[in-house]
């Protein structure tokens, strides 16, 4: 029992943050769900328009064109703006 039990300890260290990683993005895409296909969001000042979700990327164009991958588990603790989703407010 004791080397089995020394052998998941280190593939705890070496596998440990990846499946946090798959973890975080399962959340963002399955239950937080903070933009869809089309969306158009801001992440720190900078406009994109969202074109595929993947499990663990998220495919996006700037607004002058560039293609740009995103990580789900970064995105999970961004501050998101969905600028689609939002209502039209006047002043």
């Amino acid at each position: 029992l004791l080397p089995f039990a020394t052998f998941v300890l280190g593939f705890s260290f070496v596998f440990g943050n990846s499946v946090k990683n798959c973890f975080e993005s399962l959340l963002l895409v399955l239950a937080v769900r903070p933009f869809e296909v089309g969306d158009r969001i801001m992440l720190d000042d900078v406009a994109y328009v969202v074109s595929r979700i993947w499990l663990l990327t998220t495919e996006a164009y700037t607004t002058d064109g560039r293609l740009v991958l995103l990580p789900n588990w970064v995105l999970q603790n961004k501050y998101i703006v969905n600028c689609t989703r939002s209502q039209a407010y006047t002043v």
